[in-house]
């Protein structure tokens, strides 16, 4: 059974970044209708998003885990297909790096040969290989920086064991774990993350499982919790992928509705504290069909 402080060394905090580069821009380029200098100021505009992931072995191969729409570039216009740019986001007291490794051009060559799985939108999973040539420095990274993975055994295959009031526990990054940013120059705000982070626990219980591929959980998470670990009595039983939201009425000051000028009501979203979180026997499908890629 993994203890607390090994889940610790587990999980990740990741930056991605998209850049604003649709599908139409990459291809006006190749036709020539816009010129280099053009595709430059596009490059500038980028967007980044954080989330958890999971350091993971099997064996001697290594992998990090987590929510298919932390990592996925849906801007770029083109099927599964991942962030330009992942950075590790700096451990609290850890030694900072002059030159940290990255992930990057993780979607050259065909697809089937790419050292990623996703699977669908709902199970909303992906698996990124750390055993190929662009991904094995990043590995080497998290392993220098004292990350530990945790072994494939400590994957809870069998969610029927799983039961309504068992108590549970998640490990991920929100913005409530960003303790510190750090001042970078231009050039080294492009190539890594200013931020300072710790893992935060939140503690519940399962509030619903089913045979569905996902169950509730009542537990505290939020934006940056995506692809964190939920644990069960040391072992990983499921990835966080979404809050639940529902739509509540936006009302004036005075109490009345809000309606646009079509005669439409306006809804705000609401978020509440239960979180929708993918079965973790799914990972296990994922890691076979990754590891059908030879290299991997």
């Amino acid at each position: 059974m993994l203890t607390n402080e090994k889940w610790k060394k587990a999980v990740v905090h990741l930056e991605c970044v998209a850049n604003d580069l649709t599908r139409e821009i990459r291809e006006k380029l190749l036709s020539g209708q816009i010129t280099q200098q053009q595709w430059g100021q596009f490059r500038k505009r980028e967007n980044r998003s954080q989330g958890t992931a999971i350091f993971l072995k099997d064996g001697e191969k290594k992998y990090l885990v987590t929510a298919k729409h932390v990592v996925e570039d849906r801007s770029s216009g083109y099927p599964d297909y991942l962030c330009s740019l992942i950075f590790l986001v700096q451990r609290y007291g850890q030694p900072i790096e002059d030159d940290p490794e990255i992930i990057m051009n993780i979607n050259a060559g065909v697809t089937k040969m790419r050292p990623f799985v996703l699977s669908n939108d709902e199970r909303d999973l992906a698996v990124i290989s750390l055993n190929d040539s662009s991904t094995e420095g990043f590995c080497e990274f998290l392993i220098k920086q004292g990350y530990e993975p945790i072994d494939i055994t400590e994957i809870e295959n069998n969610s029927s064991e799983l039961t309504e009031g068992d108590d549970v526990y998640a490990i991920g990054f929100p913005n409530t774990s960003l303790l510190q940013e750090r001042e970078l120059s231009q050039a080294e705000a492009h190539w890594q993350s200013k931020f300072i982070s710790n893992p935060l626990f939140s503690f519940g219980k399962i509030a619903m499982n089913t045979d569905l591929d996902f169950m509730w959980v009542d537990i505290s998470i939020y934006p940056g919790n995506s692809g964190g670990p939920v644990i069960k009595d040391g072992k990983l039983i499921g990835i966080v992928s979404s809050q639940s939201i529902i739509l509540g009425e936006s009302i004036t000051q005075s109490g009345n509705p809000v309606y646009v000028g079509d005669g439409e009501q306006v809804f705000s979203e609401i978020r509440i504290p239960f979180a929708n979180v993918i079965k973790s026997h799914l990972i296990l499908d994922l890691l076979e069909e990754l590891n059908q890629k030879d290299y991997v």
